[in-house]
């Protein structure tokens, strides 16, 4: 009778640290299944943009460890999420939780870079009202006029359809972008608005290094653009008679665009 006491009470006494073995494994499992941290943001990237990715699901965490290869650079937004400039390779993002059910696991996540189109270039044939870019399988096209796009025009051809800067944006089939040089085109037979009847400026041809004088009296913006379609003189918000120096602008031909209360002119300025 003493021994089977001796034996039931062992036993108790094994079957109670069994138990708490059992409780302290199973606490410990169901803490390590509530670690469900993702590192979110897009699965691909295109070459010199930029993306955020963030890490997320990582319960009770206290801090993050972040490791980042293979991108051009990389900023901290925060302890939970990092901006990515990318390259020309693959980014590999691994995030270490510390605290909280994912204490010390890592999450680790590869993002695609892509690489951009090549630029398209707009051509126009002699005595054509087209506008063509190279047709390259796999692009699509947005074409834009005066910097707006142009609603249904996603073709590689465009018709030419006023005065104004001219523009088509490629996407590949990773959703990477590359947008054309501006594409200048002039016309004398375009119908304007009756406001810039009162629009003056001269002289026109003007020798290089002059002062172009212009004469509006409602309140306007002017843009400079050369022939490649580069911006070269930019000032807003002007009115009345203004002085604009061309000092540092080259010889050659150059397209003004004048914007009055949401109105659009254009001019053709020489420079000698």
């Amino acid at each position: 009778m003493y021994f089977f006491y001796i034996y039931h009470e062992n036993f108790l006494i094994m079957m109670k640290y069994l138990l708490t073995a059992f409780l302290i494994f199973f606490l410990h499992s169901a803490g390590k299944a509530q670690c469900t941290a993702t590192i979110t943001g897009a699965s691909s990237g295109c070459f010199d943009n930029i993306s955020t990715y963030s890490i997320t699901g990582a319960t009770g965490a206290t801090s993050y460890t972040w490791t980042i290869t293979g991108a051009a650079s990389f900023n901290r937004v925060s302890d939970t999420e990092y901006t990515i400039l990318f390259g020309s390779t693959n980014v590999t993002i691994t995030v270490v939780p510390t605290g909280g059910a994912c204490n010390g696991t890592p999450v680790t996540r590869t993002i695609t870079s892509a690489a951009r189109p090549v630029k398209p270039v707009i051509n126009r044939a002699a005595n054509s009202n087209a506008l063509t870019t190279p047709t390259v399988a796999g692009l699509t096209y947005q074409w834009y006029f005066n910097r707006t796009p142009v609603s249904g025009a996603t073709t590689a051809t465009f018709p030419i359809q006023n005065t104004g800067l001219y523009a088509v944006e490629v996407t590949n089939a990773a959703g990477c972008k590359t947008y054309s040089d501006d594409f200048p085109y002039f016309s004398t037979s375009v119908k304007e608005d009756p406001k810039f009847a009162g629009f003056a400026y001269y002289p026109n041809p003007i020798e290089a290094g002059n002062t172009l004088t212009v004469i509006f009296a409602d309140t306007y913006d002017i843009e400079l653009v050369d022939m490649t379609g580069k911006s070269v003189l930019n000032q807003k918000s002007l009115k009345g008679k203004q002085e604009l120096e061309t000092s540092s602008l080259n010889t050659g031909i150059y397209l003004m665009k004048v914007e009055s209360e949401g109105k659009l002119a254009f001019r053709k300025i020489i420079i000698n």
